[in-house]
């Protein structure tokens, strides 16, 4: 048996890496070290300095192209970021309107997919005996069918919203059914008088008309709701599955005419509710409507699935899942302050000092654990490629300030220009061939 651990002159890094070594020597025997371990073995091939992170996506597809026209394949490059935002929706939307094709995982959870979005938002609907801003939200939210088949309900949210407003419903069953047939009486009675004493124009007769039917369709809404009646507390599992199941199936608006990534996250959604009737074997008392709802939520917060097919498209992920793949040109985006890497605050429940007395393990690391464990991450990535480039927006749009580069983004220019660089100096290198700068179009 043998075992390879690899070193990157890094001593905090292998350090830990040495720990481990020690750890496995008794059943190992032998532990031997090669002579050129503490060589540090990638250089970075290019700096970007972007105005912002929109200027350093198109930068980057730009490149992505000559690449390609130089014969690389699309598959063997990759995107890679630390920050979820703004980058993950930034960079798939740039290649897909460049016609560019991706690969990876998918970003979004089963949460914010649409069967997703929908089961939970009925969820929250029953939970808070349809209070009116949690229906509207669903039906602004979600792909909800409204009275028929043929109609989204988000379609006549315009009209609920006044009708719902104007009827004083706030929630439960009663007041949706009593206030709504006060409502509709009223308006008969406007009708009655437009068509009997010429009270008004047809043009507003009209717009009573629909408004009475869209009050019919409301209703008949709300009914379909009504009747959906979670099961009582302390039904199993599966009970509660199956009929969240026939909640979603008759409340979605048609799936199979969806694009293939919302199907198959349906599919998803479906296959998670059969995984959770394994619960009655754990939890043999049953379970009530509360904590069914949170170990759903709980549930759904996975991820989505894949986007495109994996060896045919860019590939677009969060950095620590690159660790050993092999690529050919490797983007970091995001080389920000405060960024790249997050900050890493300390616990407010177990801070670092309890920690440590405890005892720090795998599940309660202490800030210097995580920060090395960011470190190895990032060098992990770095030797994944043969070529790298790093890159940097200089200002973030959406919290409209100024962003300073990255330590390790200094660290890197450093490296390459032979002297210390600081964050000041950074612009002042344009003319050296492995670096850009962009700055904005206004």
């Amino acid at each position: 048996c043998a075992v390879i651990i690899g070193l990157i002159a890094e001593p905090q890094i292998d350090q830990m890496v040495e720990k481990i070594a020690k750890h496995i020597a008794p059943d190992l025997k032998q532990i031997s070290y090669e002579e050129n371990q503490t060589q540090q073995h990638y250089k970075i091939d290019h700096i970007l300095i972007a105005s912002d992170a929109q200027e350093e996506i198109r930068w980057i597809i730009r490149s992505i192209i000559q690449h390609a026209e130089e014969g690389i394949p699309f598959h063997r490059m990759a995107i890679v970021y630390r920050q979820r935002d703004p980058y993950a929706s930034l960079i798939r939307g740039q290649l897909h309107l460049s016609k560019i094709p991706i690969a990876g995982p998918d970003t979004t959870s089963l949460n914010d997919s649409p069967a997703g979005k929908l089961l939970r938002n009925l969820l929250d609907v029953i939970e808070s005996d349809f209070a009116r801003d949690k229906v509207l939200h669903c039906i602004a939210e979600s792909p909800v069918k409204s009275s028929s088949d043929n109609q989204l309900a988000s379609f006549e949210l315009s009209y609920w919203e006044i009708i719902t407003r104007e009827a004083g419903i706030i929630k439960g069953e009663t007041q949706w059914r009593e206030r709504l047939t006060n409502y509709v009486d009223s308006l008969n009675r406007k009708i009655y008088n437009f068509e009997n004493r010429e009270e008004g124009t047809p043009a507003q007769l009209r717009g009573l008309s629909a408004q009475k039917e869209s009050i019919r369709h409301l209703t008949m809404f709300m009914e379909r709701l009504f009747k959906d009646t979670p099961p009582k507390d302390g039904s199993t599992w599966t009970e509660f599955t199956k009929w969240t199941k026939h909640l979603i199936s008759k409340q979605i608006y048609h799936p199979n005419d969806w694009p293939k990534e919302h199907q198959d996250g349906y599919e998803r959604v479906i296959a998670l509710l059969d995984d959770l009737n394994m619960l009655d074997d754990l939890l043999s008392e049953g379970t009530d409507y509360s904590s069914y709802q949170m170990m759903l939520n709980y549930a759904l917060e996975s991820p989505a699935g894949r986007t495109g097919q994996t060896g045919a498209g860019v590939f677009v992920a969060p950095i620590f899942t690159v660790q050993a793949m092999e690529f050919d040109v490797l983007y970091i985006v995001g080389m920000a302050e405060g960024s790249f890497p997050p900050r890493l605050p300390d616990n407010p429940i177990l801070p670092d000092h309890i920690r440590e007395v405890i005892g720090e393990n795998d599940y309660l690391p202490l800030r210097k654990s995580r920060a090395i464990r960011e470190r190895r991450l990032f060098s992990a990535a770095l030797m994944s490629a043969k070529k790298r480039i790093l890159t940097y927006s200089r200002v973030d749009a959406s919290a409209q300030r100024h962003q300073y580069p990255a330590p390790w983004l200094l660290d890197e220019v450093s490296k390459l220009y032979g002297s210390a660089v600081s964050s000041t100096d950074l612009y002042k290198l344009g003319s050296q061939g492995w670096v850009s700068i962009v700055f904005s179009f206004q």
